[in-house]
């Protein structure tokens, strides 16, 4: 019996060819077949049927290892994300992460709201709304709220974000 690859067929034809597969025969009913067909082809990713859209105002916050709070906008908690996370961290007026590092996670942080200090391997730079700030596997850093509001910022991981990678001295 020859294998076939859903993946190489037109998509007009995964259906079809999925269908035959699970039934070894000629469908039973048509309304059987799409649904079961639907299912199989969202399992082998070979079609796709839901946006992900996610509302910052609708996700809990919690509080990270590193003592900053959180809003996951995107991650593995709720979305099917595979490289990445997206989160918005606030750290209140004069408050600060606790100084760590990640193995395997790259950061981005993008500065939303308030002014701020990020440390990171002992350089120290000033950070306004508008900055993009790279922070790399394996390097040390901390961010300082240091204006008179909160410092909102987004922060992308890659991959994404667990507490199992955050590491302190």
């Amino acid at each position: 019996m020859a294998t076939i690859a859903p993946r190489a067929l037109p998509a007009e034809n995964r259906v079809a060819v999925i269908a035959h597969l699970v039934f070894q025969q000629s469908p039973k009913s048509p309304t059987q077949v799409i649904k079961l067909c639907f299912f199989i082809c969202l399992i082998l990713g070979s079609l796709r049927y839901l946006m992900i859209v996610r509302q910052l105002q609708e996700q809990n916050p919690f509080q990270t290892a590193d003592g900053s709070t959180i809003r996951s906008i995107l991650d593995r908690s709720n979305a099917p994300v595979k490289n990445q996370s997206l989160a918005e961290a606030t750290i209140r007026s004069g408050g600060y992460t606790t100084r760590h590092y990640h193995r395997e996670s790259e950061e981005f942080y993008f500065i939303l709201a308030g002014k701020g200090t990020i440390e990171i391997n002992g350089e120290l730079r000033r950070v306004l709304p508008g900055d993009g700030i790279l922070i790399e596997a394996g390097d040390w850093h901390q961010i300082t709220a240091d204006g008179d509001e909160s410092l909102r910022f987004l922060c992308c991981c890659s991959p994404p974000y667990e507490d199992k990678d955050t590491f302190f001295v």
